[in-house]
């Protein structure tokens, strides 16, 4: 405060020695004004002519003995609009909370004391640590939110919670006392169901209102299914109706210069961009006519496209998991989707096309399609934007490191 005190006192004593030292004409006044000041105090002194320019307002200033009181009276005013502001600036500098010991030694800006530092470095932790940082998914929305845009409650006690019961069930439906929720966020607290449900949530609830964003509101669309969760990329696209993008995967090492291949340590990262291309459409769609399923595995060199850049000659057990395709996994999936599914009602599951997939291993047709590449030294590029150098690494040999990254990339183009 006495800081704050003394700027004030300085600033209010040069500003009255400015104004004790001489005193302008009134037209020397108007410089410091704009036209909206001055018009706005003159009103139906000045004519429309005299208002639309700076010279003419001017000129009609340096005549009139009342535009020049207006003038003296509008620079008046403005200057204590601008002392008051001002004054409110200085009124909102904070200064730090700490108690700063006396200078008595006559050091200036010492270093913090231990203390501080602590103190410092708790705040640090605690707004950045595990618990401030913590997500929480609210039971009503399913959205996940920080642990301070939630709150928990109990069910039971929910503000109009009849909002989240279903108009219309679905036999995949798993209702909490009656209510959609969502039940990975729920709780059992002494036979009492809770978990936590966001700010907006709870708002609409508290006002009858139902939450845009809740379950109930036609946004439940229940888990994926593990006959169709397990599924991986291939056979993904042998069982799709639709084809909207292309995938361009390539292999490499993490390690910079290694010559060798290790299948206990290959493709351990998948990561990749989006490029949007054209699509062969007319050949796509020749493929795919017809109710027939699943596609050929031809299918499969249309749209997978692998390339290794390293050593050649790969065996086909190093290729990585996501490019395996098992007939088995591929058949459950379209009885699935044949019974559950209303798009795929229609659709012939070929014996055929069953038999041309391998039991478990990775498609000849894909296979077909791999390509080599021995220049290494565009890795660089690629590697700048996902896999971190490692020339200060912890001394693993290149045999364990090599090819330890595979990128997908996605190659989008709707049809």
């Amino acid at each position: 405060m006495q800081i704050y005190n003394k700027t004030k006192h300085i600033y209010l004593a040069y500003s009255l020695s400015v104004v004790m030292s001489y005193e302008m004409d009134a037209v020397e006044l108007a410089q410091f004004l704009t036209i909206k000041d001055i018009v706005t105090e003159a009103g139906s002194l000045l004519l429309s002519s005299e208002k639309q320019t700076r010279a003419k307002l001017i000129s009609a200033i340096s005549v009139s003995a009342e535009l020049q009181a207006v003038v003296r009276h509008a620079y008046q005013r403005k200057k204590e609009h601008q002392e008051e502001e001002k004054d409110r600036q200085l009124k909102r500098t904070r200064f730090c909370d700490y108690s700063i010991p006396k200078d008595e030694d006559g050091d200036f800006l010492r270093n913090p004391s231990e203390d501080i530092k602590q103190q410092a470095l708790a705040r640090f932790i605690d707004h950045t640590g595990n618990i401030a940082t913590k997500m929480a998914i609210c039971l009503a929305c399913a959205r996940e939110l920080s642990v301070h845009d939630v709150q928990k409650v109990y069910v039971d006690e929910i503000p109009n919670r009849y909002l989240l019961t279903p108009i219309v069930r679905h036999q995949a439906q798993v209702l909490v006392d009656g209510l959609l929720l969502h039940t990975t966020s729920i709780s059992e607290d002494q036979g009492r169901f809770q978990g936590p449900i966001c700010c907006e949530c709870l708002e609409d609830l508290e006002v009858g209102n139902l939450p845009v964003h809740s379950l109930v509101n036609g946004l439940w669309i229940g888990a994926v299914p593990d006959v169709l969760s397990v599924l991986n990329l291939p056979e993904r696209l042998l069982v799709a109706l639709y084809f909207p993008a292309v995938y361009v995967l390539k292999l490499y090492p993490q390690q910079k210069g290694a010559k060798q291949w290790d299948s206990a340590s290959l493709n351990s990262g998948v990561r990749g961009n989006v490029s949007t291309y054209q699509l062969n459409t007319p050949d796509i769609a020749r493929m795919v006519e017809g109710n027939i399923l699943p596609h050929r595995p031809a299918l499969l060199a249309a749209t997978i496209a692998i390339t290794i850049i390293g050593p050649s000659k790969l065996p086909v057990k190093s290729l990585p998991s996501l490019l395996t395709v098992s007939r088995h996994r591929v058949k459950a999936a379209l009885i699935f989707l044949k019974l559950q599914n209303h798009l795929y009602h229609d659709i012939d599951i070929s014996d055929d096309n069953l038999s041309l997939l391998p039991e478990n291993g990775v498609p000849e047709d894909l296979l077909s399609v791999v390509k080599y590449s021995d220049e290494q030294h565009l890795l660089e590029k690629e590697r700048a934007g996902y896999v971190v150098a490692d020339e200060d690494d912890d001394g693993m040999s290149i045999s364990v490191r090599s090819f330890q990254s595979a990128h997908t990339f996605r190659l989008a183009s709707y049809i």
